[in-house]
């Protein structure tokens, strides 16, 4: 089985190395396929098209606005 995971990471940085660390590792006998996004208007769009099995949403936004 794939778990489907979104991060929605504005750290552009940040959101390129958990997807290099996380996707196509196994967790708990199932492959994790991940999806990033740097913009939560572009999280939401990803969450309107697909189905994701784990969502982790950074809620401290870096740039300060």
């Amino acid at each position: 089985m794939v778990l489907r995971t979104l991060f929605i990471e504005d750290n552009e940085g940040l959101s390129k190395n958990l997807k290099k660390y996380f996707d196509g590792e196994i967790f708990s006998g199932n492959a994790l396929s991940t999806e990033n996004a740097t913009k939560f208007e572009d999280g939401i769009s990803l969450i309107k098209e697909f189905d994701f099995d784990l969502i982790v949403l950074d809620l401290y936004n870096d740039s300060g606005s």
